[in-house]
């Protein structure tokens, strides 16, 4: 019975470990293009100044949306070359009421049919793009953008291109264990994942929030997404009309992540489940699309979507790791003990990878706490991910609780 089980144990730990080793080198190449690269601040372009849209789609924000709102006022940047819209979309609160007594112009919108942030940004460019500014920032209702975006945005825009991305960061990464983790993660994504992709001129993808479409974009590539996965979905379709999206390490938009377990699992389910399903349907015809077309840009999308759920990577290393555990315990030979060591060295490599996310989060000694206690939240988040992934949970809208 060992010979035949053996077999089986290494065939199935070799189809694990071949595409999260290729997965983890692409991963690793990124890292050190991103700890290497210095980016420098760009200054405004001569000429007269871009005009912008500033779009916040807010259901019951009533709490956020003023201090979002006068935040936008307070942007170093001629206050009359931008304009701040507060989509209030199906709100039965007091968002509405508060955003129009601030500088802004409200928009609201009630469809119970078509519900989500998605719709609400279709419907609310179609309103604003009479105006016809020369960009339009995407800011979620709870988002704070630096005071040097526009400036910076501009001078990227000047250069040709079209889609810029914000670095979308943590405001609350020492509020919990669940929102430090968030945190590290989000930090390894921004730069050693999107920044280097950026900088070698691959592909990113949107974040949700912190997002610029120049006029050109907006008209070639209206916004059509409406899936819980919108920001995803409209990278695709940009891609596909030949718009590449821009990474802006040096602008920061942040805003507080999940710090409890109730809002974790509302938002990875809807954000685990969406881009999982996004990945199954896209990735592969995506990298057969760039391939036959010579587009590497939409191959390397392609490849993207498929290994951004860094948490989906680490799950297949520890299935790696136990099948192979099982192949050393029922074969003692030179495979099991090189396959053993090979998923013991991607699992290393993982750690390593958290551990360097976790110094550029900073290691003061409420991070350095907040370290110690995370192993159980990673297994949560684990578990979140896995039933996600499995189609369990929500495949609607549902907001995230603040």
């Amino acid at each position: 019975m060992q010979g035949p089980m053996a077999g089986v144990l290494h065939t199935l730990s070799f189809l694990l470990l071949a595409p999260v080793t290729l997965a983890g080198a692409y991963y690793a190449l990124l890292a050190v293009v991103g700890l290497t690269s210095r980016r420098r601040s760009r200054q405004l372009p001569s000429g007269p100044p871009l005009r912008f849209a500033i779009v916040i789609p807010a259901h019951d924000e009533e709490d956020a949306i003023a201090e979002t709102v006068i935040s936008c006022g307070r942007l170093d940047y001629p206050p009359e070359q931008y304009t701040v819209f507060v989509i209030a979309d199906n709100c039965t609160d007091r968002t509405a009421r508060i955003a129009s007594q601030l500088n802004c112009t409200v928009l609201e919108r009630n469809d119970l049919t078509r519900r989500g942030k998605g719709f609400a940004l279709a419907w609310g460019l179609e309103h604003i793009s009479p105006l016809d500014p020369d960009a339009v920032i995407i800011l979620d209702a709870d988002c704070r953008l630096d005071g040097n975006a526009l400036t910076e945005f501009a001078a990227h825009l000047t250069d040709g291109h079209d889609v810029l991305q914000a670095n979308y960061t943590t405001s609350n990464s020492d509020a919990s264990t669940v929102s430090y983790l968030a945190a590290v993660c989000n930090r390894l994504e921004n730069e050693l994942f999107y920044a280097p992709k950026s900088d070698l001129g691959l592909s990113v993808v949107l974040r949700g929030t912190g997002m610029v479409f120049s006029r050109r974009a907006l008209a070639c590539c209206p916004w059509s997404a409406g899936s819980i996965v919108e920001d995803s979905e409209h990278t695709v379709r940009l891609h596909e009309h030949g718009f590449a999206v821009k990474f802006i390490d040096r602008v920061r938009v942040r805003s507080p992540f999940p710090s409890s377990r109730e809002q974790l699992a509302i938002q990875r389910t809807r954000w685990s489940g969406g881009n999982s399903r996004l990945a199954w349907i896209q990735a592969l015809p995506l990298i057969w699309k760039g391939v036959r077309s010579r587009n590497y840009l939409l191959a390397d999308l392609g490849w993207t979507l498929a290994v951004s759920l860094r948490s989906a990577m680490l799950m297949l290393v520890l299935m790696a790791l136990t099948v192979t555990l099982l192949g050393r315990i029922v074969d003692e030979g030179p495979a099991s003990r090189l396959l053993l060591c090979w998923s013991g060295g991607l699992f290393a490599c993982c750690v390593l990878y958290f551990c360097v996310g976790a110094i550029l989060v900073g290691l003061h000694p409420r991070h350095v706490g907040l370290l110690l206690r995370s192993p159980l939240s990673v297994v949560e988040f684990l578990g979140v991910t896995a039933l996600a992934t499995l189609g369990r949970g929500a495949k609607g809208w549902i907001r995230t609780p603040r």
